[in-house]
């Protein structure tokens, strides 16, 4: 990708770098919402938090299955050296993540469901951007 794009390499590369994180973020869900669910007593010793971890793991679990997922999208964002792009998205996500949970997020519940949206708009816009490089041939 850098310094002069290889349509047949990085294709490849990101091809088999996005089957990898599929599989982790796969394995990593499943493992952070087993560990919320079974082993949340030693995270922390209040029953109430425990039992709301145990019961709320939907969002959570759906947020770390994305973060992989991301991290190759960034990555092939970063390698095209799109850093105004980067720049904007950073900007724009943690502005609506703490947006997010200073004023919709009232609950334990709607924490989890903030972090989701936070990894989902950080997919859209990466995804976006790797497909859009790839269209206009730097990404290929």
């Amino acid at each position: 990708m850098y310094p002069v794009p290889n349509k047949k390499h990085s294709r490849s590369i990101l091809k088999r770098l996005s089957a990898m994180a599929v599989v982790m973020g796969v394995v990593n869900s499943q493992v952070a919402v087993w560990i919320l669910r079974t082993l949340g007593v030693y995270l922390t010793k209040d029953a109430a938090i425990v039992q709301m971890m145990r019961d709320h793991t939907g969002f959570f679990g759906l947020a770390i299955l994305l973060h992989p997922v991301i991290m190759v999208a960034e990555g092939a964002v970063i390698a095209s050296r799109d850093f105004w792009n980067l720049i904007k998205t950073y900007i724009i996500t943690v502005c609506f993540h703490f947006g997010m949970l200073k004023f919709a997020s009232g609950s334990f519940p709607a924490v989890w469901r903030t972090f989701f949206f936070f990894q989902l708009i950080r997919l859209v816009n990466f995804g976006y951007r790797v497909i859009k490089g790839h269209q206009k041939g730097y990404l290929s």
